[in-house]
């Protein structure tokens, strides 16, 4: 599955250091540049600085939205339009549900990744 990050603060770079924990390598990441992550932390992984085009080129199935809160729905919105299943919070999957409801959506809040996802999967 491939599993795209929307921002790499603190707490985008703990989803993606416990994706690859995990083993997944299926990996898109979107920055703004704004967090002080250095460029080598992500090599040999797609960083893309727009949404859109990231959401055209990679296509991914699931979206961690780890940007700013008040953020959220400018990422999860585009992402649902594209056919995303997102990990996001309780606010923005109530106002998602009611514009995509044949979706499916995985919903978290800013709690760490736990190994017991995968195997329900």
């Amino acid at each position: 599955m491939k599993i795209f990050i929307a921002g790499l603060g603190s707490i985008g770079r703990r989803h993606f250091r416990n994706l690859l924990a995990l083993g997944e390598t299926d990996l898109v990441l979107l920055r703004t540049y704004r967090a002080t992550l250095p460029d080598d932390a992500l090599a040999g992984y797609p960083v893309e600085t727009d949404l859109r085009t990231a959401l055209q080129k990679h296509k991914p199935q699931a979206v961690i939205v780890a940007n700013p809160t008040a953020l959220h729905l400018e990422v999860a919105l585009p992402a649902a339009e594209a056919g995303c299943t997102h990990w996001t919070g309780w606010i923005v999957y109530a106002r998602l549900r009611r514009k995509a409801a044949a979706a499916s959506w995985w919903v978290s809040s800013s709690a760490t990744i736990r190994p017991s996802i995968r195997l329900a999967n």
